[in-house]
């Protein structure tokens, strides 16, 4: 809202009754100031969008008035005077002002000359508008309002989410009955972008991102119809539209609404929105080093059993203020997903940041192949249509200019440290521009436990029953894919596959030492969790069902839907391959996670072949198929 509203044209309507009389004398000098100046204000009637009220002046030659929203500065009676609506200085009347918000509270003052260089100023009149009548729900929170530009039609992408209730700590709705709007808004993009304002009109659905237009792809209403991790409903808008009004700084968005069950939905917000950038466009590059002291950190633990090496935290870092959003508007802000070495207890109320030192990597493999003591690296990814930063990265925002820093962390290392509750953290890193990021924090870290994911089934996973012989007839063929570095720098990954085709099957994952590229190792390999070189990889089974690392199989025992049914993950023993003539002698002495002996011998030719060039991590891991743990 502007702070006074100067353009509203006062109403002609005549008072009941004269309020307060004013005298005169017939034979009085009327260029001599008045004795009794003053000008009066008296509430009148409060509608949704407008307000009455009465103005009675006395002993003046001018009056005006003036309507500002609480909180706005009132101007003095000069002032009011000067640019103010203008109102009868001679006797009482009734004035109106409209195109108000509803439910706002306002201020009016009223100011009075004599002619003669004499001001008199009334006392503010307070008034409220009254709630607008509406028929459909109230969703009165802001969860989140970002503004954008990094699309297709280069256009003002404005992201709201409102509900009627404030969201639970995973930003959802928190009780039964609690409900959410997401709202996809296309316009043209505003000149500033620190401080965009949506442009009021109604926006029709369409997905081609012209303005005045709203988005289905990505507008949505979530509703919590039961309690817990699977109690939210998503529901999505087939058709509708949705309207925006602006009254100083309150907006007021209907969304009338068509969901994909063909019920009717209409919901409301009013209130401020206050726009952060979002995306590519959000945010400049530091340019110079920085070196950061935060003041807080918090951790949030996941502990994916699905994860056979490390159990995975985010991990962030804050230095700065926040407003009641918990939206940072001045500081630093640093997130960092890590991967740490297992706990011994995935359930724990408190979980720790695990001592070490972690480096940045830039190769993520799929998630079965998350290493302890690694760092996401930062990068834009795209996010339903959007891009949007993840990984490791860096925020500065300077709350006097609204502008926002973005560096998105590519190499380097961060040391942990703990004694007791104390961590003491050294951040060492780089920005993909290169530019040097240094911190440190001292103190103790504020962490919760996410883990939803049910427990890892019990082991054993093994369907053996006794010690086996494995049978490698002369039919028997092998292949060893090369992998390359993709698990742990200077260490390189081959998986060998020797099969019996409908019959027995070994397939391992050993590490070597980098430098022999596409020449097969040889030696023994201790079946060992290390990482380490000349080792074998303990079997492994994701939440999907699928064979990862060192496994015996039976081809034979597949059934009607391909799941082998005699399986075994090989968790201790050692396997040896050893070079004879043109072929490979392999020689295993395995033990599985019952404790099970699984030995014997083949000698044959073994194919290899460069997974590093377009073949994909698939075709490491074949034919042995298992249902999916639950």
């Amino acid at each position: 809202m502007k702070k006074m509203f100067f353009r509203y044209t006062a109403a002609m309507l005549s008072m009941v009754a004269v309020l307060f009389a004013v005298s005169c004398s017939d034979d009085g000098d009327e260029n001599e100031p008045a004795d009794n100046l003053s000008v009066t204000l008296t509430a009148g009637t409060a509608a949704t969008n407008s307000l009455t009220f009465n103005v009675s002046p006395s002993g003046a030659k001018q009056c005006a008035w003036v309507c500002v929203e609480k909180g706005k500065p009132v101007p003095a009676a000069a002032e009011i005077l000067a640019s103010g609506n203008s109102a009868p200085a001679d006797r009482a009347s009734s004035q109106a002002v409209a195109d108000l918000a509803p439910a706002t509270t306002y201020v009016i003052a009223a100011a009075v000359a004599d002619g003669n260089g004499k001001t008199a100023a009334s006392q503010p009149l307070e008034m409220t508008t009254a709630a607008e009548e509406f028929d459909g729900y109230a969703a009165d929170v802001l969860i989140e309002a970002v503004y954008r530009t990094d699309n297709a039609a280069a256009a003002g992408n404005y992201f709201i989410v409102i509900s009627n209730a404030q969201p639970a700590a995973d930003n959802m709705p928190a009780e039964v009955g609690d409900f959410q709007m997401a709202l996809d808004l296309y316009n043209v993009a505003d000149d500033d972008a620190v401080n965009a304002a949506l442009p009021v009109g109604t926006y029709e659905i369409e997905t081609n991102l012209s303005a005045f237009t709203w988005n289905p792809q990505y507008s949505a209403l979530y509703i919590r119809t039961a309690e817990g991790g699977d109690g939210v409903t998503t529901s999505p808008m087939v058709a509708g539209s949705v309207t925006v009004t602006r009254a100083g700084m309150n907006y007021t968005i209907t969304a009338d609404m068509t969901l994909y069950s063909g019920e009717q939905l209409k919901v409301r917000y009013v209130g401020a929105i206050p726009f952060v950038q979002g995306g590519t466009s959000a945010s400049d590059r530091f340019q110079t080093p920085q070196d950061i002291t935060f003041d807080y950190l918090q951790g949030r633990f996941y502990a994916n059993w699905f994860y056979p090496h490390a159990d995975d935290m985010n991990v962030e870092m804050f230095s700065g203020t926040f407003d009641d959003n918990n939206n940072l508007v001045d500081g630093y802000y640093m997130t960092l997903p890590v991967y740490m070495t297992k706990a011994e207890n995935p359930e724990t109320a408190q979980p720790r940041f695990v001592e070490g030192t972690y480096r940045i990597v830039t190769t993520p493999g799929a998630s079965v192949d998350n290493i302890p003591y690694t760092i996401t690296y930062g990068q834009y990814v795209e996010v339903f249509g959007q891009m949007v930063e993840v990984g490791a990265y860096l925020t500065h925002v300077d709350s006097k200019t609204g502008k926002r820093t973005l560096g998105l962390i590519t190499a380097g290392t961060v040391d942990v440290k703990l004694a007791g509750n104390t961590y003491t953290i050294a951040i060492d890193v780089t920005t993909e521009e290169g530019v040097s990021i240094k911190g440190s924090y001292e103190g103790a870290m504020a962490s919760r436990n996410f883990c939803d994911n049910t427990s890892m089934p019990a082991r054993p996973w093994s369907t053996l029953t006794a010690d086996y012989s494995l049978v490698l007839p002369a039919t028997t063929i092998a292949g060893a894919f090369y992998m390359g570095e993709y698990l742990v720098p200077g260490q390189e990954s081959w998986i060998v596959n020797v099969m019996n085709d409908g019959g027995d099957m070994i397939t391992a994952e050993i590490m070597v030492p980098a430098g022999n590229g596409l020449t097969m190792p040889v030696g023994t390999f201790d079946v060992s969790s290390s990482l380490g070189a000349n080792t074998a990889i303990p079997g492994f089974q994701t939440y999907g069902g699928n064979i990862v690392y060192t496994w015996y199989g039976d081809l034979g025992s597949n059934d009607s839907e391909g799941y082998t049914t005699r399986l075994a993950p090989i968790s201790g023993g050692t396997m040896k391959i050893s070079k004879v003539g043109d072929q490979h002698k392999f020689e295993f002495a395995l033990i599985d996670d019952a404790g099970h002996n699984i030995t014997g011998e083949w000698t044959g030719a073994v194919e290899i072949m460069d997974a590093t060039q377009d073949m994909g991590t698939s075709a490491k891991r074949c034919q042995l198929k298992a249902p999916a743990l639950r």
